[in-house]
C-alpha cells in the first residue's frame, strides 16, 4: 500500500471517530441543567370578611356567629393553599366587628386578632401558608369582689330587718341578675352568673363576678341612689339618728 493511501485511510478513521465521539464529548463540556424549580408562586388570595353584631356575614347565606372556629371556616374557603392549627380554647372566642375588603391573609389574621382584644394570637409556621392560632399572652380577667352600699336607698324604708327591705333588696338583686344575663346572650358572652348576697348589717350589697359584671352591678346602684343624691326627700320612719347639738337656730322638726 502506498503511503498516501495509508494516511488518507488513517485520516479517515480520525475523521469519524470525531464524528461518532463528538455529541457525547459536548454533552459533557456543556454545563450541568438546573434542576427543575419547584411549583410558581401560588397567588396571593385576597381576603373579604364582613362581621357584625357579632355575625359572620355571607351575602343571602345564613349568617354565623363570629367565633374564631367560623372565621377560620370562613377563611379556608378563600385561602384555599393555606392550612391553619388552632390550640386549645382558641375555636369558641368571639371576633368582634370587622370589615375586610382586600387584604392579604397575614394582615386578615393579624386584624382577626385585634378583633379578639388580642385573645388570639397568630404566628405563621416555616415558608409556606401554614399559620397556628394560639390564646393571647394576656391573662383572662378572672373573678374579683365588689361591695356596693344600699343603704341610701333601703334607709328610706325602715328597719334593714322589715319585710320592705327584703322586699326591695330581693326586687334589686333579681334585676341585675336579669340586666347582667340580657348583655350576655346579646354580646354571646358565656361569664356565667355572678354571686350577689346581702349583708343587712351593712346595707353593703356583696358581688362576685367579672370586672364587665360588676360594672353593670356599679351603673345599677349609682341609678338607684341618683334621685337622693339630687335632692328629692327620703322617708326617715322609724330610723335611729345621730343626736346632735340642739341649738336655737336649728327649725323644731315638724310632726308627719
Amino acid at each position: 500500500m502506498k503511503a498516501s493511501s495509508f494516511k488518507n485511510t488513517l485520516a479517515f478513521l480520525a475523521l469519524s471517530g470525531a464524528i461518532w465521539l463528538s455529541p457525547p464529548m459536548a454533552r459533557s463540556q456543556a454545563p450541568a441543567e438546573k434542576p427543575a424549580s419547584d411549583s410558581p408562586p401560588l397567588e396571593e388570595p385576597r381576603i373579604r370578611l364582613d362581621i357584625k353584631q357579632g355575625d359572620i356575614k355571607q351575602g343571602r347565606s345564613t349568617a354565623k356567629p363570629a367565633t374564631v372556629a367560623n372565621v377560620i371556616e370562613n377563611l379556608r374557603d378563600q385561602a384555599i393553599h393555606a392550612d391553619f392549627v388552632l390550640s386549645p380554647g382558641v375555636a369558641e372566642i368571639v371576633v368582634s366587628n370587622l370589615t375586610l375588603r382586600s387584604a392579604d391573609l397575614r394582615s386578615a389574621l393579624q386584624a382577626i386578632g385585634a378583633a379578639t382584644g388580642d385573645k388570639l394570637r397568630v404566628f405563621p409556621l416555616g415558608e409556606r401558608n401554614l399559620y397556628a392560632l394560639n390564646l393571647g399572652q394576656a391573662p383572662r380577667p378572672e373573678k374579683s369582689l365588689e361591695a356596693f352600699n344600699l343603704s341610701p336607698v333601703l334607709d328610706s324604708l325602715g328597719p334593714r330587718d322589715s319585710k320592705a327591705v327584703a322586699q326591695q333588696v330581693e326586687e334589686i338583686t333579681q334585676f341585675i341578675l336579669a340586666t347582667i344575663k340580657n348583655f350576655d346572650q346579646r354580646t354571646k358572652q358565656e361569664r356565667g352568673t355572678p354571686l350577689v348576697s346581702f349583708h343587712a348589717g351593712t346595707g353593703l350589697l356583696l358581688v362576685i363576678g367579672h370586672p364587665e359584671q360588676l360594672e353593670i352591678v356599679s351603673k345599677i346602684v349609682q341609678a338607684l341612689n341618683a334621685p337622693l343624691r339630687s335632692g328629692a326627700p327620703a322617708r326617715t320612719e322609724n330610723v335611729e339618728a345621730t343626736p346632735k347639738s340642739k341649738s336655737t337656730s336649728d327649725p323644731r322638726p315638724m310632726t308627719p
